[in-house]
């Protein structure tokens, strides 16, 4: 009998275990209340600003509305005309550059035809009378002279100190008059 009040005594929760079990239960209980209220609070906060909002702007004359939207597309735009003022002067400095450049070219180039008028004169002095371009029929014959005797291009251009080139181009010219009739 003994037993069975053991077996039942230990059925039956006393006053301890109820409390502690009803502490553990109250904690989750509070937070899930704590949350309830935390979210009605942040709704009822969005919801009083929305019609605040929609009050404002009900309260709110065309002319507002107007004004308030040019005002907004003004501020807009200021960063749009300084991006634009900044390409513009970009574009500036870009030209200015671009016709320094042009001008130095233009400067160099016409120093390389000077220099290219000189060395053709210093060409010409430098020639003796005799095989200069203006007596370069005088060439010519020698090469004619050469060619009648048997003498190739190679040859001829040895014995007479110019380039074999020089020397075809003269054959050439040579061949084409006889063909002509010339």
């Amino acid at each position: 009998m003994i037993g069975q009040e053991l077996q039942h005594t230990e059925l039956i929760p006393t006053a301890a275990e109820e409390e502690a079990r009803s502490e553990s239960q109250l904690f989750p209980t509070m937070l899930l209340a704590f949350g309830t209220l935390i979210l009605v609070i942040t709704i009822t906060r969005l919801l009083r600003k929305a019609t605040t909002r929609q009050r404002t702007r009900v309260a709110e004359s065309p002319r507002e509305v107007i004004t308030r939207v040019r005002t907004e597309a003004t501020a807009s735009r200021e960063p749009l005309s300084t991006m634009m003022a900044e390409a513009s002067e970009l574009s500036r400095t870009l030209a200015k550059t671009l016709d320094a450049k042009a001008a130095r070219l233009e400067l160099l180039i016409e120093q390389a035809d000077e220099r290219l008028q000189t060395l053709r004169e210093l060409v010409a002095s430098a020639q003796p009378n005799g095989t200069g371009p203006s007596a370069s029929g005088q060439l010519d014959r020698q090469v004619a002279n050469m060619a009648d005797e048997g003498c190739d291009a190679i040859q001829i251009a040895r014995k007479l100190h110019c380039s074999i080139g020089e020397v075809e181009l003269i054959l050439a010219l040579r061949q084409s008059t006889y063909r002509s009739g010339g």
